[in-house]
């Protein structure tokens, strides 16, 4: 059995399936050069040798067993396609991808493919079952690798629909189960504590919940978020782009004031979606989500003994963070609170430290989903805000004499992977700092998104 922790997996895939409700992640890469189709198809042979976690599908029947699969034969066409558009739209492309549906009844098929866009923008997609947001990166990184070693394979031949980029056999390893490998499990009360927390009515929880982010008073009411809304399950990406320059001074803020940049882009986030709240709107706590990269919590050492080719580069390993805001940032300005900012790390870093995110480790945080799946039944319930940093990757650095470079990177998502009506998906590279805004279409607030992207540029440039 492949490496994957299930945490969720099986109800995701019944959700998945029983409602039509798809989700999948997107990471694009813009190339210095066009991309040869020869060098592609060679660098996805020796992308699925090295890595054989994206050579997986998986099965499902009705009864909630997802079963994983190593595909016997992977076809270039099965993967690859390429498309030529007068100019290429980023988020009018990554729009439409994120619609994309991947089968998972008879688990014959890849849950990812490759579109490039004119030869030189080279866009992952995939099913969130099989790929989380550091995986898809992870696949950028040894797609780049791979590209370049092929661009020096002598008499390489044109792909066709017939050639084949993989191969399963008696050689391939399998990975086992990474559950029992993780450092430290959570108690038994913090695991009683959080059901209580997500399964009991919002009322009841805040009577005992918690009252202070460090120095700020929690209200104890979340933002509401109107009734009878149903989700259009078509997501909408929206993109802001900082530059080197920019993200240099922000990660100097960051260090002065003792922050992680996702404590900061969090804050910011929270502040622009206020700015845009009717008035009234304004005074309630935001529950926010942060995914976590659970591979960190990992022993790596104890695995290779068993499995000396482990690497955990695919899959999802994604854990959470959820934790409540409270409505005390001022609008009025372009200043920041860092003690605020501060309030927000210090809770990010007592949930990992001491609550550990473990236990939700595997797909991601099911009651999100369970949350935003209501919506069939007449309610639009979920939180406000999600943060997604894949973190800081210096693609070019890696690899001496390269012809192909990544000259521009993107991460985004389905929103329904988080359940936030707004999630920030960050990517830091040699270039600066790439964030996109998924949404579905008809959620509320959905028609102030544009201003929401104005009020954080602003922010971070000013």
């Amino acid at each position: 059995m492949p490496s994957r922790t299930l945490g969720g997996l099986e109800k995701y895939c019944f959700y998945r399936n029983y409602y039509n409700y798809y989700t999948c992640v997107i990471s694009v890469a813009s190339y210095s050069s066009d991309v040869d189709p020869s060098d592609l198809c060679e660098a996805l042979k020796g992308l699925l040798v090295e890595e054989t976690g994206f050579a997986l599908t998986i099965k499902l029947d009705r009864k909630e067993n997802p079963e994983f699969i190593l595909l016997n034969r992977i076809l270039y066409t099965d993967l690859v396609e390429y498309r030529d558009e007068d100019s290429f739209d980023l988020d009018g492309e990554t729009t439409k991808l994120l619609d994309t549906k991947f089968s998972l009844i008879e688990g014959t098929q890849p849950l990812w493919k490759v579109i490039v866009f004119n030869r030189r923008h080279i866009v992952f997609v995939a099913d969130h079952t099989v790929c989380d947001g550091t995986g898809i990166i992870n696949f950028q990184r040894l797609l780049l690798k791979h590209i370049n070693t092929a661009r020096n394979i002598q008499n390489k031949i044109v792909p066709s629909p017939s050639s084949i980029v993989f191969t399963g056999g008696d050689d391939v390893n399998f990975m086992d189960h990474t559950e029992s490998y993780f450092d430290s499990k959570p108690s038994i009360s913090f695991v009683i504590r959080k059901f209580a927390e997500r399964l009991l009515p919002g009322r009841l929880w805040n009577i005992g919940g918690r009252r202070r982010l460090g120095k700020y008073k929690l209200l104890g009411t979340n933002l509401p978020i109107p009734q009878e809304i149903r989700p259009s399950l078509h997501t909408k990406s929206r993109s802001i782009s900082i530059d080197r320059g920019t993200l240099s001074k922000l990660l100097c803020l960051t260090k002065k004031h003792r922050v992680k940049l996702t404590s900061l882009l969090t804050y910011l986030l929270a502040k622009s979606f206020v700015n845009v709240l009717p008035q009234e709107m304004k005074r309630y706590d935001l529950p926010i989500h942060i995914p976590v990269n659970c591979r960190q919590f990992i022993d790596f050492s104890a695995i290779q003994i068993e499995q000396p080719w482990f690497t955990a580069l695919a899959g999802t390993y994604a854990g959470d963070i959820q934790t409540t805001l409270p409505a005390v940032m001022s609008t009025k300005d372009d200043s920041i609170d860092w003690e605020y900012v501060q309030a927000v790390q210090s809770r990010i870093s007592e949930v990992i430290l001491d609550e550990t995110p473990q236990y939700s480790v595997g797909m991601f945080n099911m009651i999100n989903m369970r949350n935003y799946v209501k919506a069939f039944s007449g309610n639009f319930n979920g939180i406000a805000l999600g943060i997604s940093n894949v973190g800081y990757f210096d693609f070019n650095a890696t690899y001496e004499n390269m012809y192909y470079k990544v000259e521009d990177i993107w991460f985004t998502q389905c929103s329904g992977v988080s359940g936030a009506l707004i999630t920030a998906n960050v990517v830091g590279f040699s270039g600066g700092l790439r964030i996109t805004l998924s949404y579905d279409q008809v959620i509320p607030y959905a028609d102030k998104v544009d201003e929401i992207i104005e009020q954080m540029r602003k922010y971070l440039v000013s």
